[in-house]
């Protein structure tokens, strides 16, 4: 592989995060504390990016900030369950209890944030640690995709579907959480010396490949281990054949036992709540199967429609079409901030100006294996694979498909490509434009349904801006609808002309700025130095904070006592003893 392409998307990140830095920004969605009842203001609200993020803020951000900021906080409590009563080292918290963060959390603990916060300051520490998180994962995804494409294929196109990959909605939703995004590079590195391996008969990628397996354990949760396992095995069989799986295990029964005894030690804690509470953990069955299917249906549509149209027809900061099916099953059906198969501009365009279907043929596999895996979501195992499952399997599934029409096409003068490419442009520019005459003919009453509506509703204001944000973009009067219209027709050129270093500095682009960071966008920094002096304020001028409590895990900011705990495995105060 030529040397030069594979650094494109580094520098570029690098930059990037160096003006962060700078500029004094960070990814962090700290707007979302303007809206607390601690330091709340009216018109705040109006002033929200992104609300699908509220986990990072009200948990992942106070975590890591109390852990970072206190020193020598170690404890010895128990916890009483089902099970039995346990002895465990966990985190004093503020008003003196033991809190088992390392059992709810494990994988929290392999985060380059805690080298980063030695040296830097607290946001500088989040901002770096995302910037080398997003780096290792790119590289993890040029050597899984240099050994999925054929051994004949251009080597520069592993470069082109990393990129598509590392700004993909998957890793972009998840990039603040820390369970998901490392734990998939490690796979992705794990599967590429398993393919490497010969079926096992090269000892050395063999052991390597279990190692990397075990370290993607590691960075992700219980359930996290199980959407690994079936990813691994999913790829090994579709790319090298059952046989192949079985000859891998009948050569590994030393590294097999060693993972087990590690996964058993290191989920030990966990295991203990999940199976002293299994019902909070498990899909409940008390929905509506039909109204569930039907919902998860029209859903999935809109988010098959979201990667053509991208941000121009419905966005998380705009207006959300997908929140009306929120009583009608939660996170079990597909939407913007999980199961949306948007890859950034440069991904629909080569999604929809690329893949030639009668050029096809060693990439039919990969037709087929994506349309399983589409029709897959409708059905009730959508529930049971959770939908994280779904969003990493689709994202790559999609780039493999990419990628490998890409190696077998084989354009012809009858195809027209400039008829497609108008007809592709019409598409995408006249739909907006229907929905913008339907949007001001009735906007009075758009406005009306909206006052109230949503998570942070209590504003007036707060949906004005967003139905106005809408509006623009459904008129083609905004820079993102012009930016997604332009990637399409820029990486066409560039395709034509064959040029893939240009195709590779405009998929990180649009990438990076239609996807990473238009999703985490950079914002000011709140100082958390305003919590321990804040007083709580009431909301005034007939703002209304309609029950919104204070979420429990910000008490940490202030080193207050927390009236509860919320995690990935949560912990009852109930169930806590302490012995210091």
């Amino acid at each position: 592989m030529k040397s030069k392409i594979i650094w494109i998307f580094p520098s570029i990140l690098f930059v990037v995060f160096v003006l962060l830095s700078i500029k004094e920004l960070t990814l962090t969605p700290v707007d979302l504390f303007l809206t607390s009842p601690e330091l709340y203001k009216p018109g705040a609200a109006q002033k929200v990016n992104n609300t699908f993020v509220t986990d990072v803020a009200d948990v992942l951000v106070p975590w890591k900030f109390y852990l970072s900021a206190n020193q020598n906080i170690s404890c010895d409590g128990v916890i009483h369950s089902r099970l039995g009563t346990f002895a465990f080292e966990g985190v004093k918290l503020p008003q003196g209890l033991c809190y088992p963060w390392e059992w709810t959390r494990p994988y929290s603990r392999w985060d380059s944030f805690w080298l980063t916060s030695r040296f830097v300051g607290f946001f500088d520490a989040l901002n770096w640690s995302q910037f080398f998180l997003l780096t290792f994962f790119y590289f993890s995804s040029v050597f899984f995709f240099s050994h999925l494409l054929p051994a004949s294929a251009e080597s520069r196109l592993a470069v082109l579907g990393a990129v598509l990959l590392t700004t993909s909605q998957a890793v972009t939703r998840d990039l603040q959480y820390d369970v998901f995004v490392a734990s998939m590079g490690f796979m992705m590195l794990a599967v590429g010396c398993l393919f490497r391996s010969d079926a096992g008969k090269k000892s050395n990628w063999l052991f390597l490949s279990w190692g990397l397996l075990t370290a993607a354990f590691a960075k992700t949760s219980i359930q996290g281990v199980v959407i690994v396992t079936l990813m691994v095995l999913a790829l090994l069989i579709i790319q090298k054949g059952w046989p192949y799986v079985v000859e891998v295990l009948k050569r590994s029964p030393f590294p097999i036992a060693l993972v087990l005894v590690f996964l058993f030690f290191y989920f030990k804690g966990s295991g203990i709540i999940f199976l002293s509470y299994p019902s909070e953990f498990l899909p409940s069955g008390s929905q509506n199967f039909l109204v569930l299917e039907a919902k998860k249906t029209l859903a999935f549509g809109q988010s098959i429609l979201t990667a053509i149209w991208g941000p121009i027809l419905w966005s998380f900061d705009s207006l959300d079409p997908f929140k009306l099916y929120g009583g009608f099953g939660g996170r079990e059906y597909p939407s913007y901030d999980n199961i949306v198969v948007i890859l950034g501009p440069v991904g629909a365009a080569l999604g929809l100006l690329l893949i030639n279907l009668r050029a096809i043929r060693f990439g039919t596999k990969w037709r087929i294996i994506l349309a399983i895996s589409l029709v897959l979501i409708l059905t009730p195992a959508y529930r049971y694979l959770y939908f994280r499952f779904h969003q990493w399997w689709i994202s790559m599934m999609i780039v493999a498909l990419v990628l490998e029409s890409l190696v077998s096409e084989s354009h012809s003068e009858s195809e027209r490509p400039i008829k497609r490419v108008g007809f592709l442009a019409a598409l995408v520019m006249v739909v907006p434009l229907i929905l913008a005459f339907f949007g001001n003919l009735y906007e009075p009453q758009l406005r009306h349904a909206l006052v109230g509506k949503g998570i942070f509703g209590f504003e007036t204001g707060y949906w004005d801006q967003r139905l106005a944000t809408a509006m623009a973009r459904w008129k083609l009067a905004n820079f993102w609808s012009w930016l997604w219209i332009g990637s399409m027709v820029l990486t066409w050129y560039l395709h034509k002309a064959k040029k893939l270093n240009g195709l590779v500095v405009l998929a990180t682009l649009s990438g990076l700025g239609a996807s990473t960071f238009y999703y985490n966008r950079p914002q000011s920094r709140v100082p958390f130095e305003l919590y321990r002096t804040a007083e709580i304020r009431t909301p005034t001028l007939g703002a209304d904070l309609n029950g919104r409590r204070f979420p429990p895990n910000i008490g940490l900011l202030r080193n207050q006592p927390v009236a509860g705990i919320y995690d990935s495995l949560t912990v009852s105060f109930g169930d806590l003893t302490q012995s210091f």
